[in-house]
């Protein structure tokens, strides 16, 4: 074996010297031996993995199938594999060694924020097998050769692919990236620099946790966890424990990239609370890092784990507080709060620069035995919230959604006192009644824009729809509520006929879209959906906040998956289904659902674990639920919660 810290000088030497010489050729061939000698250098490390037993898919996704690559980091007998290799759960691990000898292989923890699984396997004494040495990453530079090697074609010999240092410091600050091709060829297997030296493990990663950019295979966009960073937990590993990313439970008040490190909201019995972070702190250093922005905050949080403790320091009533935090792997469930208003129309000078001298939301409408309810009054004004200015019902909603139920709140109003409310719970059924807003005597849409209508969308002359568009708006605008009737069931007109008398009471918009395929709706048809409701948003100045998606008989699957994945385009769900598990909702851009008739329980529990702030409505359906099978109340009581989606 060559020994690593003594290929470096005579590479670089041969390299300069075939400069010198001007001779493209032989500088070709001296490169071309560089990376022959740092493969044979680093091979000793390198093994095949191979597995037995198992699944094909995980997550929905096929399985990569076939041998793949570790990367021995300790003269036991330990090797890091990347998690993607193992995904499909074998039942038996097999480590073929550089000697050409297969050995057991027992696994033992699992490194989740990055990816990666420990192995161990007993080392014959001839097993011809060399730890990985780290690289140090503080002296990597961006456009430094690396080189990702595997042992994946060749049980013989390792395959490589060569690139350089393209950025570090990626994926919350757990990854070097590289421009050498990455795929299952080399998951496990170390990407080095030309000293030897192991830069770190190549894994897919994903920003967000769990497996990510299997979708870059051999792209030009790799990542390496750096192996200086995985030695320190190698024994928690060994102990079979497993690493998870480590969170903190704070929002800020903006994520703009010039926006400071300013705390919003400090999530309830999360690890801030404990430390004592309080809204309006701005973060100063996190684990030791000066911070300015939110970005370099999770930066900073990145690389830690559940269970780490670590040093903030805060700017605070114009003094430095120094808090200390132990991360945790989940957070306690958001739980969503209410005030219980309506917003009024904005002023129509609103954007103007002489616009109205009083800033503020007005409120339109106080809903009975809610959080408001004897607080608050039609007509007020509220003009501050939580110590914030308000400008506009998204202000409001930001401040409220952001504070659990029970979380006293002090209102400020327009030309009155202040008021102090403890926030509620969200409403569990559609509003019995909402305040009359249209105005039947205030000019009709043109013909050619109210009433039945085709469905174009410029990009998507293969498809179409119906739509139907009330004569005249209601409060703040209209509302607009898209329906995906299942496969032969109730048609576009019939529809329009049951829920069409309704939404012209309420000003609320009814799109049918058609699927591509006469077998219903599928993941294809998701862009074409997300641009019709778009169109309408531009044509008739739909709220986002007011805009619902409606599927029952079999489209209920349908309804969550393109709500789930086409974020921000719609605020509520009404259907008759729901998944099991559920991604976990977010404040600021929360999922509304109406469930339609008895859900079972493992679901509902799934909604409040996932922090869905659910409405029910019993509903007597038939078990092939169609929107023709729901009653006149039914009907009547969705319209309403759907102009009602902009409730604070």
């Amino acid at each position: 074996m060559i020994p690593f810290p003594l290929l470096a000088v005579p590479l670089f030497a041969a390299l300069a010297c075939a400069g010198q010489t001007g001779d493209p050729e032989a500088l070709v061939a001296k490169e071309e031996a560089a990376f022959q000698a740092v493969a044979a250098a680093v091979g000793p490390s390198v093994v095949r993995v191979e597995t037995l037993g198992g699944v094909d898919t995980a997550d929905g996704r096929l399985l990569a199938s076939g041998p793949s690559t570790g990367t021995v980091v300790r003269a036991d007998g330990l090797i890091l594999t990347s998690t993607e290799n193992l995904a499909g759960n074998p039942t038996s691990i097999l480590v073929r060694l550089p000697n050409g000898e297969r050995v057991a292989a027992e696994r033992l923890g699992d490194d989740e924020a990055r990816q990666l699984t420990l192995l161990r396997v007993e080392l014959p004494e001839d097993a011809g097998v060399a730890p990985a040495t780290p690289a140090e990453i503080d002296a990597l530079r961006v456009g430094d050769w690396a080189i990702a090697v595997g042992r994946t074609f060749s049980a013989e010999a390792v395959n490589v692919s060569v690139g350089v240092v393209s950025a570090k410091n990626r994926i919350l600050g757990r990854a070097v990236q590289t421009d050498a091709k990455i795929s299952p060829a080399n998951y496990g297997g170390p990407l080095v620099d030309l000293a030897g030296r192991t830069i770190g493990v190549l894994a897919p990663l994903s920003a967000e946790g769990g497996t990510g950019g299997v979708e870059w295979y051999d792209s030009g966009i790799g990542f390496a966890v750096p192996l200086e960073d995985v030695l320190p937990v190698l024994d928690r590993l060994a102990e079979g424990e497993t690493l998870r990313p480590g969170k903190l439970g704070v929002t800020f008040k903006s994520a703009r990239m010039d926006a400071e490190p300013v705390i919003d909201t400090v999530r309830p019995l999360s690890p801030a609370e404990e430390a004592g972070l309080q809204p309006g702190d701005r973060l100063v250093t996190v684990a030791g890092r000066p911070v300015s922005r939110p970005d370099e905050a999770q930066l900073a949080l990145g690389p830690l784990y559940a269970g780490d403790e670590t040093t903030l320091v805060v700017e605070r009533d114009g003094a430095e507080v120094e808090l200390r935090a132990t991360l945790v792997a989940e957070l306690p469930p958001w739980r969503p709060s209410d005030l219980g208003v309506l917003p009024a129309d904005p002023p129509a000078d609103a954007d103007a620069p002489d616009g109205p001298g009083t800033p503020g939301v007005e409120i339109a409408h106080v809903f009975p035995d809610s959080a408001a309810d004897g607080l608050l009054e039609v007509g007020d004004v509220v003009t501050a919230a939580a110590g914030e200015p308000v400008e506009t019902a998204d202000d409001l909603r930001r401040i409220v959604s952001r504070r659990a139920p029970g979380t006293e709140i002090a209102l400020e109003r327009a030309g009155g006192d202040g008021v102090q409310i403890s926030l509620g719970e969200p409403p569990a059924a559609p509003p019995a009644e909402l305040p009359e807003t249209i105005d039947p005597a205030a000019d009709p849409l043109p013909a050619d824009q109210s009433g039945r209508l085709e469905l174009e969308v410029p990009g998507f002359d293969d498809r179409g729809g119906t739509l139907r568009v009330p004569k005249r708006a209601g409060r703040r605008g209209f509302a607009l509520l898209v329906a995906l009737p299942p496969k032969g069931a109730l048609t576009a007109d019939a529809f329009f006929d049951r829920f069409g008398p309704v939404a012209e009471r309420h000003g609320v918009i009814l799109m049918v879209p058609r699927p591509e395929t006469p077998v219903g709706f599928q993941p294809g048809d998701l862009p074409f959906v997300k641009a019709a409701v778009e169109q309408m948003r531009d044509r008739y100045a739909v709220e986002p906040v007011r805009t619902a998606l409606l599927g029952t008989g079999g489209q209920g699957e349908t309804v969550w998956r393109i709500a789930l994945t086409t974020e921000g385009v719609f605020r509520g769900a009404v259907t008759d289904a729901a998944p099991a598990q559920l991604p976990a909702n977010e404040p600021d851009d929360a999922l509304i659902p109406l469930l339609l008739g008895e859900l079972p329980e493992q679901a509902r529990t799934a909604l409040r674990e996932g922090g869905y702030p659910f409405a029910t409505l019993d509903a007597a359906v038939e078990e092939e639920t169609t929107p023709e099978a729901l009653p006149e109340e039914a009907i009547e009581a969705t319209l309403r919660w759907v102009a009602a989606l902009d409730r604070i």
